[in-house]
Order: C-alpha cells, then structure tokens, then sequence
C-alpha cells in the first residue's frame, strides 16, 4: 500500500511531499529536501569528521547527483558506465 503525506518542515516550516526527511541531529521531526541538504547532512558529515562541509562542495555534490540521475534515466546506464560518462570517481558497488 502506498500512501503519501504531505508536512511541514520543522526547520523552516515550508511544505514538503510525501514523507519529508529526518531532520535529526538538527530538530527532531521532519525537514524538506533543501534543508536536508543544506543543514541535515552537513551536521552528519561533521559530527561524523569533525569537519564543517562548505556549502560549495554541497552544491557541487547536488549537481554531480543530478546529472547522474539524468544520465541514469535517459541512457539506460549502469551506475559505473554512468559514472565514467560523466568522468566521476567509481568507487564500487553500492
């Protein structure tokens, strides 16, 4: 059964679809996507490192996983032929 849940986000109270994400460390709750990027996953990278993550490599990260995405879809792909199309690290299996 599939259901979808529309909410808002506890860090910056606009609405998100389906079901949002966990905002923790940050709040307890759920966020938006934005915030989940820009906040959420940053404050997971530093208490896992230590380091802050500049909001640049953010968005470089953001825009690599998009055009990922798109090269998945429309050229029937692997992620490791995908990957090497748009000249980015393979690492392994996922």
């Amino acid at each position: 059964m599939s259901e979808e849940w529309n909410g808002f986000c506890c860090l910056c109270e606009n609405s998100y679809d389906n079901y949002g994400h966990n905002a923790q460390p940050v709040a307890i709750g759920r966020c938006c996507t934005e915030c989940n990027n820009y906040k959420v996953i940053p404050a997971r990278i530093k208490l896992a490192t230590g380091k802050d993550m500049p909001k640049e490599l953010i968005t470089k990260m953001l825009e690599a996983e998009n055009k990922l995405k798109a090269t998945l879809s429309t050229k029937n792909n692997t992620l490791k032929e995908s990957c090497e199309d748009l000249e980015i690290d393979w690492f392994g299996e996922i």
